[in-house]
């Protein structure tokens, strides 16, 4: 990459690969099949990639439609996929219904009132609302409970005006646990509710339930739609997956330059609260990355980077916007180097899935912590 590409607005970034992004998808259309449809999650700027984008190129790998956690997102995508079907997994509340009637947004509903309210708001405007079911299978945050009157509800919902069923799902907890059978448990509710929708001649539309890590292990539960997310990033939701069925390739790198060489002798400290102390004279160099880009401060004296194609241990506290690295192993390396935080599998560094393993956390939450002011830069 070009040390002074226009796309670049500051000497830390986010790379990303377009091409694996493209693989990864077509990694898990092959692994689901042509029947099944795919829906894209795109949700915290899908996994901190940039959502826009990266709609655009699962639309043109043949996503089916995309789901998204709150409205703002949606309306993002919407920029990109002008007619493509957009669903909101979270909570709207009544006052945003019309925002997402003009635009043509599909909302989860989870009770009656939110429904009857959609319908009225839908009707006074002329508009379709367009909704998917959430039932309630086990993790108990949002959804129908899976019982007869739960599914009176979904029946007499079908018959109000402006509204349209276009599908019903659920969630799975425990699907990238090693103990598979609190998910089956899960599926067990689920597809008991659907018998139940079919036996009142509801017209529920798409059945939907699986995330990343039951399409990697689980895939007597693609139904008619998948919606894999953390994979398309190229990253596995845990160990406990197997990555036989779908195999992926990390698809991000976070980047930086090298902002300051310095030869700091034996017996000095490093950063703040003197946490690291030299035994040598060591050649210190500054990273313009920190803990408000989402490179916590749990990395500090704990994680290494590479440089020149080294590894460099980082030293000191992790600061507010940057780290300090020692250069022992890369001493030619000169201010304006590029270095490596997060890798992708290729380079030598510590990948998002190692990352995660240091902070005691899941990958998810290492990608979404990823801040706004690190550009994205899509090869």
């Amino acid at each position: 990459m070009n040390n002074l590409s226009p796309e670049i607005i500051r000497d830390a970034w986010v790379e990303v690969d377009g091409t694996r992004l493209k693989d990864n998808f077509m990694a898990a259309r092959r692994a689901v099949g042509k029947n099944v449809k795919i829906c894209a999650v795109l949700k915290s700027q899908c996994y901190g990639l940039d959502c826009r984008t990266t709609a655009g190129i699962f639309r043109e790998s043949g996503a089916y439609m995309f789901a998204v956690a709150v409205l703002s997102e949606a309306l993002e995508v919407r920029q990109t996929c002008p007619y493509h079907s957009i669903l909101i997994l979270g909570y709207l509340s009544e006052g945003y219904y019309p925002a997402a009637l003009d635009r043509d947004i599909s909302l989860t509903m989870y009770r009656r009132d939110m429904i009857e309210a959609l319908s009225a708001e839908a009707s006074c405007r002329g508009k379709k609302g367009r909704i998917h079911i959430k039932v309630n299978t086990g993790m108990n945050r949002l959804g129908f409970m899976p019982d007869e009157e739960s599914a009176d509800i979904v029946a007499r919902a079908a018959e109000l005006p402006g509204i349209e069923i276009e599908g019903v799902y659920t969630h799975f907890a425990a699907a990238d646990e090693a103990d598979k059978s609190p998910t089956r448990k899960q599926a067990e509710r689920f597809t008991a509710f659907i018998d139940m929708l079919k036996n009142r001649g509801v017209p529920y539309g798409l059945v939907h339930a699986a995330n990343s890590p039951s399409v990697c292990d689980l895939p007597e539960y693609d139904f008619d739609m998948v919606r894999p997310g953390l994979l398309f990033t190229g990253t596995y939701p845990s160990t406990e997956v197997s990555r036989d069925r779908v195999r992926v390739k990390p698809a991000l790198r976070l980047m930086g330059r090298l902002g300051s060489v310095a030869l700091i002798p034996a017996g000095e400290a490093v950063g703040y609260g003197f946490s690291y102390r030299l035994e040598k004279d060591t050649l210190v160099g500054v990273l313009p990355v920190g803990y408000a880009d989402g490179f916590t401060r749990c990395y500090s004296n704990n994680f290494y980077v590479m440089v020149r194609g080294e590894r460099c241990p980082v030293i000191g506290r992790i600061c507010m916007d940057h780290c300090m690295i020692d250069l022992s192993a890369a001493p030619d390396a000169a201010i304006g180097d590029e270095i490596v935080v997060y890798g992708n599998g290729d380079d030598g560094a510590i990948t998002v899935e190692e990352a995660a393993g240091i902070r005691g956390t899941v990958v998810e939450e290492v990608l979404s912590n990823l801040s706004p002011r690190l550009p994205r830069v899509f090869i």
